[in-house]
């Protein structure tokens, strides 16, 4: 009988390799690489076939590697071998098949029959489909992994069940030489089954293999290409207490050369993305301390590892453990924010700022502190750095509104001319990086102006945005010849031609009976608020009157001396509030054209007037009126003070001649009364005071200013409340009151229910 050779088909191709029996080894070019480190441990090749196999010089047609047999699909004519030019593992034999090989060395070998295969000359064939047991009955279990067509058999016949008898025999051959299933891991097709290990692996398996991988050496299958790909599936695939054990191994190794490594930097992106932060607190410790941080940010993987780090602490703030995982976060992004300039001027590591810069939610905190302590009082030096520019440029795009303006400003006013007169916006318009700054600053402004963008802005807000554009587009305009030379300065001048030229919003006007009848409005708002002042104190002189039995013959002229007193206010809050020339000048500079506002819109109280020489002229005009103001709050104060103090001698007086139900409903009025007065106290007087001095020393917190217009409107909500809780009577009819509601609203509930059984 001849030998079962397959002749060289069309199909065969230079990039393929056979799978055979023992005079039928695997091997070939390319096909079998990582094979040919293992043969001093263990021969892959039957001895017998080096014995029996003549290996001649190779002729002049190239080597041709044979198929697979599952992939050729040979048929009876082609069958026949061609002696004369017969080519076998990449070697051309010019010899008779008799010379090649002895007929009793294949006689018994295995042969994989996948495909159909030469028995004899007789052009019979056989047809067989090869098992899993049969490749492990003739000893090829490792030559199947190592080649190509070879493992994607054992993927598919691999037993999926632990429990499977098969499986735990594959299993045991595959793992039982850490030598061999390092190698596997390492090759570029033994890894595949390895994996599948680890994906059906049982929790005692992954014990094995966790601890094959330690001893084969964990650091250096971290590095390989072929072995990370193990590792990686481990972290997904193994239980708790297994990947725990895996991560604390990887945890002892120098993370700054894994963090950099384009290979095992795969491993710690697993880690970090499939588990717990808990698993891997270690890691964010090891970024915070020393200069770790700025050495895995500057290298091209380690800065987007960075990332992942910080997108993880940072997502589903609902989560229960978030609180834990926002100190992590805290713990990372305060040595971000301290290595912020550094990593800023980075190559890759500023990327690791911008994306910081970019982040919405629990990151805006972190965005606004690098904004404000790394980026302000810098935006000129970083905006001339190749890298760095970009980060600013990120910042303008994402800064809130408050932020924003003070890069605005400080960009326009916030540096010293140089020596040639240079300020900050004339040296980034011509600057190779910092004009990149410029046409974003541009962009915000034209994209605002026009309703492109997508925060909600305010009519002040766009007087800024407006005034801001002016500014640049006059800047570029004054340059303009010199821009134009460049082509930097051409695409400014093309982005300001999006947009006409802008004058600052003009305000609303308002017709002059108009502005007269606001004036005179704010003229009784305040004149009333002197009112309320004034008769404050009617509460307690009332108490007063009702405890002692006094009448009202010498209060009625107290009364009507506050009335009067508070009437003539009109005509002095007038005068405090009314324009003058200096306080109209310092408007229009300081704070008009910030806010888009007319000059008619607001008013200011201004104390003093500077006269030259560091020396400053009172304004009666604004100092009468708050004489006025202080002297009717004192009279207030005063009263409520001294009747207070005698309704609190008289009730302590009376406790022995009246009745304790008498004496229990003063001190509940009493109490009521006193709280009725810090309420207003709160709410009115304080206020009030701010705005008075902080006018006075010429202070202007804005805050401040709007403040009493809101607590004078709560004041009348809130005063009743007191009585309600403190008296009993009030007490118990309000409780009372919401019982009843309560228990209507339980008995309809009751007869919906009762309804809708009886229909049931």
């Amino acid at each position: 009988m001849s030998q079962p050779w397959i002749r060289r088909s069309a199909a065969t191709s230079s990039g393929s390799s056979s799978i055979g029996g023992t005079g039928y080894n695997l091997f070939g070019n390319g096909s079998l690489d990582g094979v040919n480190s293992f043969h001093a441990d263990f021969p892959l090749v039957n001895s017998n076939f080096y014995n029996n196999v003549f290996v001649p010089q190779p002729s002049t047609k190239p080597p041709v590697k044979l198929l697979p047999h599952a992939n050729r699909r040979s048929t009876l004519n082609n069958l026949i071998p061609d002696c004369d030019n017969f080519f076998f593992n990449g070697t051309a034999v010019e010899s008779s098949l008799t010379s090649l090989v002895d007929n009793s060395s294949l006689k018994d070998s295995f042969q994989p029959s996948s495909v159909s295969h030469v028995v004899d000359n007789s052009s019979d064939s056989l047809h067989q489909e090869i098992t899993l047991q049969d490749v492990i009955a003739n000893g090829q279990l490792f030559d199947f992994a190592l080649d190509r067509y070879g493992v994607k058999f054992l993927e598919i016949h691999y037993p999926q069940e632990a429990k499977d008898d098969l499986h735990k025999l594959v299993f045991g051959k595959l793992t039982e030489s850490i030598t061999l299933f390092n190698g596997l891991c390492h090759n570029s097709n033994g890894n595949f089954i390895v994996q599948k290990l680890v994906e059906y692996a049982s929790i005692e398996e992954q014990k094995v293999l966790l601890m094959k991988m330690i001893e084969g050496g964990l650091l250096e299958m971290c590095k390989d290409k072929f072995a990370c790909r193990v590792i990686q599936l481990s972290i997904q695939k193994f239980d708790r207490p297994n990947v725990t054990q895996l991560v604390h191994a990887i945890s002892n190794f120098d993370f700054v050369a894994m963090c950099t490594d384009q290979t095992s930097i795969h491993v710690v992106q697993r880690i970090v993305k499939h588990l717990p932060v808990d698993l891997w607190r270690f890691f964010v410790d090891f970024l915070y301390t020393g200069d770790n941080l700025m050495s895995v940010c500057r290298d091209k993987y380690g800065c987007r590892l960075v990332q992942q780090v910080i997108d993880k602490l940072s997502e589903n703030p609902k989560s229960p453990c978030f609180n834990w995982r926002i100190q992590l976060l805290h713990t990372l992004m305060s040595c971000v924010v301290r290595n912020c300039f550094r990593l800023s001027s980075n190559e890759f590591a500023n990327y690791v700022v911008q994306y910081v810069t970019k982040s919405s939610g629990v990151m805006e905190m972190y965005r606004d502190m690098i904004i404000e302590k790394c980026l302000l009082r810098n935006l000129l030096s970083m905006s001339q750095d190749k890298y760095a520019s970009h980060v600013i440029e990120g910042a303008f795009i994402f800064a809130p509104q408050s932020l924003l303006a003070e890069m605005m400003n400080e960009i326009f006013d916030g540096y010293v001319k140089d020596q040639s007169h240079r300020d900050a916006l004339d040296i980034l318009l011509f600057h190779q990086y910092g004009n990149y700054v410029v046409q974003q600053m541009i962009t915000i402004c034209t994209s605002a102006l026009m309703g492109k963008e997508e925060r909600q802005l305010t009519p002040s807000d766009l007087g800024m945005y407006a005034a801001w554009y002016e500014k640049i587009r006059s800047r570029v305009q004054h340059h303009s010849a010199r821009l134009e030379r460049f082509s930097s300065g051409k695409k400014i001048i093309d982005s300001l031609m999006k947009l006409p030229p802008v004058e600052s919003p003009a305000s609303t006007k308002y017709s002059s009976s108009f502005l007269d009848f606001s004036s005179q409005l704010d003229m009784a708002f305040c004149s009333l608020f002197g009112m309320s002042m004034a008769i404050f104190a009617i509460h307690f002189v009332y108490r007063y009157l009702v405890i002692t039995g006094k009448n009202l013959k010498f209060y009625k002229f107290i009364l009507f001396f506050k009335v009067d007193f508070s009437r003539k206010d009109i005509s002095k809050n007038f005068d405090f509030l009314r324009s003058n020339p200096f306080a109209d000048s310092i408007l229009r500079e300081e704070y008009l054209k910030q806010r888009y506002l007319d000059l008619s819109e607001i008013n200011c109280p201004l104390f003093h007037y500077p006269t030259g020489n560091e020396t400053y002229r009172l304004n009666w005009d604004a100092v009468v009126p708050i004489a006025f103001m202080t002297i009717l709050i004192g009279l207030s104060v005063s009263t409520v003070f001294y009747c207070g103090y005698c309704i609190y001698n008289k009730m302590k007086s009376m406790t022995m001649l009246r009745s304790s139900i008498d004496t229990s409903l003063q001190s509940q009025l009493f109490l009521a009364l006193v709280l009725q007065t810090l309420i207003p106290v709160i709410l009115m007087h304080i206020p009030a005071s701010f705005v008075f001095l902080f006018s006075m020393f010429g202070m202007s917190i804005e805050l401040f200013g709007g403040l009493p217009t809101f607590t004078i409107f709560i004041y009348p909500a809130l005063d009743p409340l007191p009585n309600f809780f403190i008296i009993k009577n009030y007490r118990q009819a309000v409780r009372n009151q919401l019982q009843q509601q309560v228990m209507k609203v339980i008995h309809v509930r009751e007869l919906q229910w009762k309804c809708s059984r009886e229909f049931m």
